[in-house]
């Protein structure tokens, strides 16, 4: 009981900057830690203790916080938490948004304590907690920046939680930028896993739903290349898409890497012979003058007087379709 009050105080006291630097400088990080790994099983005391940690990080000014807690194996405290209190929705909330934090610099040590199948489980088990399911595609998406995570994460099949949460939350920003980013990080490894999990037809969706974010559709652009690389049975599949895969392009031909990665899937698409015929055919989009216009539309951009240089690369791919 007094623990959960000082901690509670806490919770109110570390709102203030000076009161952080004391809590820090009187060795309060380090209390923290001893609490919870001596507490693991008082879910409201530890939710407390990690809820204070989190607001320290999220008034941290830089990284040298998460930093020093990384080196103080919190990672490895904080995951042994969510196995005892995996299944407490609020818990899950904070652990998860923890992780997200930490897995920028600390993704190997998340993956190596076993970080990937809790964040699974969590998943799982709150599939319809937007929080939940946000803050673990962001921590998959930041661990498949390392190859080391990569392998981890395809022994694991996240592709098919990464779909199910974009079908879930369709009209979610956050959680499609991120499911669809760490796809496309996963993507030159598993193209055909992505296919079998419905993966295309999520993320063609995405960029309908969010057809004004030229970043998300960078992504799927970039993700799709990488699909249609591995075959033409693939190429098939993905091509089936035309429409708004052009509709896609032409909104953003402004974008450099909608430019680059538009330009390359389409060069891909077009080593099938049935995707040259739908990238003209009303059946795949009512404007059968819509693919003939992006690539004008890329080209006249590309060519002004400056960017030409810059963009040779890409001018050759639209000139190639």
């Amino acid at each position: 009981e007094i623990l959960c009050r000082a901690f509670t105080a806490l919770w109110n006291l570390l709102d203030c900057e000076d009161n952080m630097h004391i809590f820090m400088d009187q060795q309060g990080l380090e209390l923290a830690v001893q609490v919870v790994r001596q507490r693991q099983h008082d879910c409201d005391l530890i939710s407390l203790v990690w809820g204070c940690l989190f607001l320290l990080l999220l008034k941290s000014p830089d990284a040298s916080l998460r930093e020093k807690l990384i080196e103080m194996s919190t990672i490895e405290v904080l995951l042994e938490s969510l196995k005892t209190q995996y299944k407490s929705q609020k818990f899950c909330e904070k652990a998860f948004e923890l992780i997200l934090r930490f897995s920028i610099g600390g993704a190997v040590r998340i993956s190596m304590s076993q970080g990937v199948p809790l964040l699974l489980l969590g998943m799982k088990e709150h599939p319809k907690n937007e929080r939940v399911i946000a803050a673990a595609c962001g921590s998959i998406w930041n661990l498949a920046m390392h190859d080391c995570c990569r392998a981890i994460l395809m022994e694991h099949h996240v592709v098919a939680n990464l779909t199910e949460a974009m079908s879930a939350y369709p009209h979610n920003t956050v959680i499609q930028f991120r499911a669809i980013t760490a796809l496309f990080k996963l993507s030159t490894s598993i193209a055909d896993e992505i296919v079998s999990a419905g993966g295309i037809k999520c993320m063609t969706q995405a960029c309908v739903n969010h057809c004004h974010d030229a970043y998300l559709v960078a992504n799927v652009l970039g993700t799709l290349w990488n699909i249609a690389m591995v075959g033409d049975a693939n190429r098939l599949i993905v091509g089936q898409h035309m429409g708004d895969i052009l509709t896609s392009i032409e909104t953003h031909h402004k974008n450099e890497d909608v430019q680059h990665r538009g330009s390359t899937l389409l060069f891909h698409l077009f080593q099938n012979t049935r995707n040259r015929q739908s990238f003209v055919c009303r059946a795949v989009c009512s404007d059968a003058d819509l693919g003939l216009r992006v690539l004008f539309k890329l080209i006249n951009h590309l060519c002004s007087e400056d960017l030409s240089d810059t963009h040779s690369e890409t001018i050759y791919l639209c000139l190639t379709c």
